[in-house]
């Protein structure tokens, strides 16, 4: 039915005209018109239940919006090849359909259908663009991606803009009815201008993104050279001079790209636990200084990470010369530093989980809000160290010189200090709930009194009894 009106709309047009509805050549073509939207409303309605069906008949299947018309290829190309006919052929389908139709309504007959062709091709272009772009699927919903609505967006654009410059008397004369002669020909003139100079905005705008695309995919390759690059840098064994270059080489990258931070940081923790690995079985115990590369990459870590950054496992500096080192954030988890010496070491908000630091020299370290908990520290060197807020829940420091130690604030929960060495020690305002201090030696009733928190299960030197059984806050007492 849907073709028969559009093959033939003259007897329909015609009974339209004779009941004064409309004039001849408008009805014929808006009967066309609506013929053709009517064809592409059936094809896309059947594609659609037949793509549905199949969604039911497999359950999980993807299915992107627009794919109805991947699946055949010939009705795109049919429906095109009808179109331009329709579209080059206008003059002679109007005369053969109204022959006795002259002149202006003539003329106005193949507008309409001109414009109706250009409507439906549109339409059908938009449809088959679409139908190639990605769409995704984050948080349950259907979307498309950014270049996908940049491209339909542009398409629009630019079909509205041919509509406009193939029509312009059309338009002026229905915004402008009065309008005739010269008049109306300098307004037509005008009005193709401002669009041929919207068309040309609309295509510098798209080149402009497309410049910007490409100049990111640039970077991007760029990039991964420099990575590609540095990682061949810090793998050569020969050359302790290149392994220093390719480790600054992805400091750099890293400052350059945010996305490559978090990958750097894990390469670099990598290189340091692969080299630790090397001095134990190489050199265990030799009291040799850290070796520059490895330090190098402790401090590039170091600047990289935060609180979020990744952990490295299971270092081993045993007896190593770490003095003045200075890092930040660093994050080492079961760490071994037996015998190290990090004597007047610069070590800010890092964190030291379950590390074994027996012996160690951390004296003169300034090291703000430690986290070292569940360690194991028996003799370790903390004197003159400025440990302010430390966070030194349930370790143990049997024997460790604290004297002259700033543990002000510091979280000492069930940490074991027996025979630890307190003199001049300040304690202020830490938590003691749970510690252990039996044993210890040097210290003074107001140094243990200055403590913010205590409670039943703090074991006490012996001879020293607490002013209160606990003490929750430094003005309240139980």
């Amino acid at each position: 039915m849907i073709l028969g009106v559009f093959v033939f709309p003259a007897p329909i047009a015609r009974a339209l005209s004779a009941s004064g509805a409309m004039d001849l050549p408008a009805s014929a073509a808006h009967l066309r018109f609506w013929a053709l939207a009517g064809c592409l409303t059936s094809f896309v309605a059947i594609a659609v239940a037949r793509k549905a069906r199949n969604i039911l008949r497999k359950p999980g299947g993807k299915y992107y919006v627009t794919d109805f018309l991947r699946s055949g290829r010939w009705v795109r190309w049919a429906l095109a090849l009808v179109l331009l006919i329709l579209l080059l052929a206008a003059e002679p389908l109007v005369s053969w359909q109204f022959p006795e139709v002259r002149g202006g309504g003539a003329q106005a007959a193949v507008d309409a259908l001109r414009l109706g062709v250009l409507l439906c091709g549109g339409g059908l272009l938009a449809i088959s663009v679409a139908s190639g772009l990605r769409l995704r699927y984050p948080s349950g919903r259907w979307r498309m991606t950014r270049k996908g609505y940049l491209v339909c967006a542009s398409a629009a654009v630019l079909a509205a803009l041919i509509v406009a410059f193939v029509f312009p008397v059309q338009i002026v004369t229905f915004q402008m009815p009065g309008v005739t002669g010269s008049v109306r020909e300098s307004a037509v003139a005008n009005f193709r201008q401002s669009v041929l100079w919207c068309a040309g905005g609309v295509i510098a705008l798209v080149t402009l993104y497309l410049t910007f695309t490409r100049q990111e995919l640039d970077r991007d390759s760029n990039r991964t050279d420099r990575f590609t690059a540095a990682i061949d840098h810090i793998g050569d064994l020969a050359s302790v001079a290149t392994r220093i270059g390719g480790i600054h080489a992805l400091g750099r990258l890293a400052a350059d790209s945010t996305r490559d931070r978090d990958t750097v940081a894990l390469v670099l923790a990598s290189f340091i636990k692969h080299q630790s690995d090397n001095l134990a079985v190489a050199a265990p115990g030799s009291g040799s200084p850290l070796p520059v590369d490895i330090r190098v990459a402790l401090q590039v870590v170091s600047e990289l990470t935060t609180y979020s950054g990744p952990y490295i496992e299971g270092i081993d500096f045993s007896n190593r010369d770490m003095t003045g080192i200075e890092v930040s954030h660093l994050r080492l988890m079961y760490p071994v530093l037996t015998g190290a010496r990090l004597h007047r070491a610069r070590i800010g908000e890092s964190h030291l989980l379950s590390a074994n630091i027996a012996g160690a020299d951390f004296s003169d370290v300034t090291w703000d809000s430690a986290h070292m908990s569940y360690a194991e520290a028996a003799s370790a060197n903390f004197k003159d160290s400025q440990l302010q807020g430390a966070y030194f829940l349930c370790s143990k420091f049997e024997n460790a010189n604290f004297e002259g130690a700033n543990l002000a604030g510091a979280i000492l929960q069930e940490a074991d200090f027996r025979g630890a060495n307190l003199r001049e020690t300040i304690l202020d305002e830490a938590d003691l709930s749970g510690t252990n201090l039996s044993g210890t030696v040097g210290w003074e009733h107001s140094q243990l009194e200055s403590a913010g928190y205590w409670d039943h299960a703090t074991q006490w030197p012996e001879g020293y009894q607490p002013p209160w059984p606990t003490k929750s806050h430094p003005d309240c007492m139980a």
